[in-house]
């Protein structure tokens, strides 16, 4: 099986990398901004990638089969959707928007 796992470089999609990086039989493309990690499981493949970038996406995962998509990119500030509402709704609606668009593109089931 092949995951693909957006906002990898931050705490929540950064833990679910790890947690699936366990199951050997299971392949991990891990999206993100800034990787700051110490290991580099077998089995997972770090990207760098702005998802806000619908080319740079398609670019970064062209060849690559992706069975699954777990979204876990997003600007998680509830104060940035008053105080910066262009960076919010381009963090939040525009990139799950690219981010659906590629999982028709891969033909994505999950």
């Amino acid at each position: 099986m092949n995951i693909l796992i957006t906002g990898a470089s931050g705490f929540i999609g950064g833990h679910l990398v790890k947690d699936y990086s366990n199951y050997k039989d299971t392949k991990i493309v891990a999206l993100g901004r800034d990787f700051k990690h110490n290991n580099n499981p077998p089995n997972v493949m770090y990207v760098s990638v702005d998802l806000l970038d619908s080319v740079q996406l398609e670019t970064a995962l062209e060849g690559i089969e992706v069975d699954i998509i777990i979204h876990s990119a997003g600007q998680a500030h509830i104060s940035n959707s008053t105080s910066n509402q262009k960076l919010f709704i381009d963090n939040n609606i525009k990139v799950t928007e690219n981010v659906l668009a590629i999982s028709k593109i891969k033909n994505v089931k999950k």
